[in-house]
């Protein structure tokens, strides 16, 4: 009989230390779900202006790329326009050669 009842006994203060844990789990999970929340709040709070530094960041380096595309248009048009004045000078040369000889 006594045995019975030290194992009533046990089992209650298993049970309390059941019910003792549940509550604590219960206090735990509320901070683990405000810790959440802040990590979320602080999330939203740092990606916002990242992103809109990002954007920035790759807007410029789009108006730079189309910058030095630009840049290189004119340089191979002012290549083009130096080879034809080198030609028009040297028919100029010609013609001044031809004109000379026939005076």
């Amino acid at each position: 009989m006594e045995d019975s009842k030290i194992i009533i006994a046990k089992l209650n203060e298993m049970h309390e230390d059941i019910r003792s844990l549940g509550k604590r789990l219960d206090r735990v999970e509320a901070r683990l779900d405000a810790v959440e929340d802040s990590v979320k709040d602080i999330r939203i709070y740092i990606e916002g202006p990242l992103w809109t530094a990002i954007d920035s960041v790759t807007n410029g380096h789009f108006d730079l790329y189309r910058k030095l595309d630009e840049a290189q248009k004119v340089d191979h048009e002012k290549e083009i326009m130096e080879m034809r004045i080198v030609r028009l000078e040297n028919e100029m040369i010609k013609v001044q050669r031809t004109l000379a000889e026939s005076a």
